[in-house]
């Protein structure tokens, strides 16, 4: 299975200690540079960033159609429009992307995606987690992952609790 991602579910199960999930489903993940560039920076703040280096499973490659990033940058930022175009390059099953702009036209290009909620009631229907309440908690609170308190809800009955 080829999973590209963009760098806000990446940044985000990382500052959660959580970024070892995404090996145990996927195996691999292939990120573009600019997101590489974008994980880099969360070494300004003191984290060891080396696993986005050093890791087997993190596979950073170039897009090879810097005019499609072009085309994409006048909507979305650079981490997205090349973590889309290298999802469309490599034709990958899945596009991890929250920005809901992002998905929406990565959807239109006939890029299949899914956001950090999504990936986080799969990891409970998997059983690898069991229960989304309090990952979602360490997210908003340790991960900075902004979400209002009607989708932290419904992500709750989605998940069954």
């Amino acid at each position: 299975m080829i999973v590209v991602s963009d760098t806000t579910p990446l940044s985000t199960l990382f500052l959660i200690d959580k970024l070892y999930w995404l090996k145990e489903i996927f195996g691999s993940i292939t990120i573009p540079q600019s997101v590489y560039f974008e994980l880099s920076n969360l070494a300004r703040y003191g984290h060891d960033i080396s696993i986005f280096h050093d890791s087997d499973w993190i596979i950073v490659e170039s897009v090879s159609d810097p005019k499609k990033v072009a085309e994409l940058l006048e909507e979305l930022d650079l981490g997205e429009s090349e973590a889309i175009v290298l999802a469309v390059e490599k034709r990958a099953d899945l596009l991890l992307i929250d920005e809901r702009k992002g998905s929406q036209i990565a959807t239109e290009m006939g890029v299949r995606t899914a956001g950090l909620l999504r990936f986080l009631i799969e990891l409970k229907q998997r059983g690898i987690i069991t229960e989304v309440k309090s990952v979602l908690q360490d997210i908003r609170s340790t991960g900075g992952f902004w979400m209002s308190e009607r989708l932290f809800q419904r992500v709750l009955e989605e998940a069954g609790e």
